[in-house]
């Protein structure tokens, strides 16, 4: 682990969960004319460490840390100004005249968002990917997302420079302190307008044994910093990985263009042995060869790129892309997109390249993979079993090798289910902090966008990309519950954490196939393995009574009035018409017993029963940190499935139908093969919120498992 000498003692961090921390390098603070000028500070003192503070950027850069800027500033209606800043220095007898939010020596409108003074000054001007914070306050924290942005980045450690060091970097500094983070602010780097108060501050940043954290010069941290960049990849030669660590190295060393990934997906896809039913609307391939050409013209420099420049992935065909069809695999539901999804708007501009749309079980209601009347893809393992669904050419695309990651869906384990059986990550997180329009309604009150992708890195990579509230969406997470901002929503480098099972003595555990038990039972000991202490107290059928509420009650209904209009001139044919049914036999028996099998009070006492189950799981969450449970009951075949199609169907949702229901965010993540030679996953559970904490959980537990990911 590297260890930077510094005092109280030595700080010691892995860099993938270490951020560099550049706090307000703006004009206002460092140009004549902007705010500082007017609280009479002497900005030379401050611009002096802008050349060691580039220079610590660079090397944090090219050693690969996240890297976030801020800058201090408020909304041009001043809504966000509190009176008594903007007043109580106005009002001291030799106090400025100029408030905030007025013109300051240069005309600018000192520390308002969108002025040219609010920019950051050009030596420390942040690249594409990394991350601005506009915060309102001194604090970096206070009503920013820079916690939670750091939670989803599993970021434990901090390296804190700017200015100035009495004010915003040591208030930064405490409150980041109370949040759980380890902190080490670079001496050299930090500046302020008084020079007794910036030597004060430094002492109380280590002070009393490093109370608040730890400090150094940037001449202790750079050496160290060097020897983390990670090596370049071998000149003219690409593994055929599509994974997203591997394709951006290559394209940083200029080894690898995004034309031949297209080249060469294209190749995959079109292999003899391909599955046909997994691509419903492939895009032209000279449109792809542009579009990769484009995006190398557009961002020459490979040290400053969107974030995922060049990667291919897949649409899930109940997601909008403009000007393709959108069919939620039902041709008389089928429409041409409009517009894009907002999904697939922000991912374009991260640089990705979308290869098509796939299939999935019809209106995105089922885990089989069997329901589509465009083919059922199987599992990239057997052509004998499904391939699970409903996100099933999601899956099977990615474990194939043909594109890097799959935008999907999962509203009761859709994004979890097929992963499992095609042995990638299948990540559903907290609900409502994806934006979710753009997609044909399943249960909009529980409908979420997942990921489908070949490794837990690549999965956080493309969340951290996606995720950001809507607050005009319906189901918004606008409001954050208290273990969200809690110290421990992020782990430190092999700190311990304490998960939970279902009890062999619980319906659950007891629908599972012999094989499938064996494997949970491994992966029990791995969790230990990897620093989890499981608890013994968990009361598991808060879980299982709340996935019942899903299919066997009232909720149910949902699917229905998502597209209502659509299923009420729709009707199923009179027998003998010989009309085609707009739906698949197992959709029509679903949506029309949803439809009219339930009465108001049964949907008001559901509701209750809700209300009731995620109050319950929150406390049971007060007993652990995460849930850890089999992803499936067992792998069907395909010949299984038709045999029982509701049934079995039901049953693969046994350790998922909860998750959206009870508020929780989870990630199957692949734990073993079958003396088969199948897959088996486990699902890795959080409450809402804790998305980071469940990532980290599982790359820790992919790391310990050894497992190549798909069908090698």
């Amino acid at each position: 682990m590297p260890s930077v000498p510094a005092q109280p003692y030595s700080f010691d961090f892995v860099p993938k969960k270490t951020a560099l921390l550049c706090i307000d390098y703006q004009g206002d603070f460092l140009t004549d004319g902007g705010f500082g000028t007017v609280q009479g500070g002497n900005l030379a003192v401050l611009r002096e460490v802008i050349p060691i503070s580039a220079q610590i950027l660079q090397a944090a850069r090219q050693a690969g840390l996240t890297i976030f800027h801020t800058r201090e500033g408020h909304s041009p209606d001043l809504s966000d100004l509190p009176t008594p800043k903007r007043d109580r220095q106005s009002k001291a007898p030799n106090g400025p005249k100029a408030r905030i939010g007025e013109a300051g020596p240069a005309g600018d409108a000192m520390l308002v968002r969108g002025q040219p003074l609010h920019d950051i000054v050009q030596e420390m001007k942040p690249k594409l990917g990394e991350i601005v914070i506009d915060k309102p306050g001194k604090g970096a924290f206070y009503d920013t997302e820079l916690h939670q942005l750091l939670v989803n980045r599993q970021i434990s450690h901090l390296l804190i420079i700017g200015v100035t060091t009495e004010c915003c970097v040591l208030t930064t500094l405490r409150e980041a302190n109370d949040r759980g983070f380890e902190c080490m602010v670079v001496t050299d780097a930090v500046a302020g307008y008084v020079a007794e108060f910036h030597s004060s501050s430094l002492k109380m940043a280590s002070y009393a044994n490093g109370l608040f954290g730890y400090a150094a010069p940037s001449s202790a941290l750079l050496p160290v910093l060097a020897e983390c960049t990670p090596p370049a990849p071998p000149p003219d030669h690409w593994n055929g990985s599509l994974d997203i660590g591997t394709l951006a190295s290559q394209y940083l060393a200029g080894t690898l263009t995004p034309e031949s990934v297209i080249e060469e997906v294209y190749r995959r896809i079109n292999l003899p042995d391909a599955d046909p039913a997994v691509w419903l609307h492939l895009f032209p391939k000279e449109d792809l060869i542009k579009a990769a050409k484009d995006l190398l013209e557009k961002y020459p420099d490979p040290a400053n790129r969107p974030p995922l420049f060049g990667i291919p992935y897949s649409i899930k065909d109940s997601i909008d892309y403009k000007g393709a069809p959108t069919t939620g695999a039902c041709p008389k539901y089928a429409y041409v997109a409009e517009e894009d999804a907002p999904t697939v708007e922000m991912l374009r501009k991260a640089g990705a390249l979308a290869i098509g749309k796939v299939n999935l079980d019809q209106l995105a209601t089922g885990l089989v993979g069997m329901r589509s009347p465009y083919g059922q893809p199987a599992s990239v393992f057997s052509k004998d079993y499904v391939s699970g669904g409903s996100s099933s050419g999601s899956c099977v695309s990615v474990a194939s090798h043909q594109v890097s990651f799959s935008l999907a869906t999962d509203t009761a384990g859709s994004g979890r289910v097929p992963a499992s059986f095609n042995n990638i990550i299948g990540f559903k997180p907290t609900r409502g902090t994806i934006d979710a329009a753009g997609v044909v309604p399943c249960c909009l009150s529980l409908d979420c966008i997942a990921i489908e992708a070949l490794f837990v890195g690549d999965t956080v990579k493309v969340w951290n990309t996606l995720w950001g509230i809507n607050e005009m969406a319906p189901f918004a997470k606008v409001a954050r519950p208290p273990w969200a901002l809690a110290p421990r929503a992020v782990l430190q480098p092999d700190e311990s954490f304490t998960f939970a099972i279902p009890g062999e003595e619980t319906d659950s555990r007891k629908m599972v196939c012999p094989e499938f038990e064996v494997l949970f039972k491994q992966a029990i000991a791995r969790m230990s393995e990897i620093g989890g202490k499981i608890s013994p107290k968990v009361d598991y059928t808060v879980f299982e009574d709340a996935g019942r509420l899903l299919y066997e009650g009232s909720f149910v209904a949902e699917r229905v009035s998502g597209v209502q209009e659509w299923y009420n001139k729709h009707p199923k044919p009179a027998e003998g018409s010989g009309e085609e049914d707009a739906l698949l036999p197992e959709i029509r028996a679903i949506y029309d017993a949803a439809a009219t099998g339930f009465t108001a009070a049964e949907a008001w006492t559901d509701a209750l029963k809700l209300m009731e189950g995620q109050r319950k799981a929150a406390l049971e969450f007060k007993k652990f940190q995460v849930l850890m449970v089999p992803t499936a009951p067992l792998h069907p075949t395909k010949k299984a499935y038709l045999a029982e199609p509701l049934a079995l169907n039901h049953k693969l949702g046994k350790f998922t139908h909860y998750g959206n229901i009870l508020d929780m965010c989870g990630v199957s993540v692949p734990a073993g093969l079958t003396s088969e030679g199948m897959p088996f996953a486990v699902t890795i559970l959080g409450p809402s919120f804790a998305d980071g904490l469940v990532l980290e959980i599982a790359a820790r537990f992919e790391k310990a498992t050894g497992l190549k990911p798909g069908k090698q």
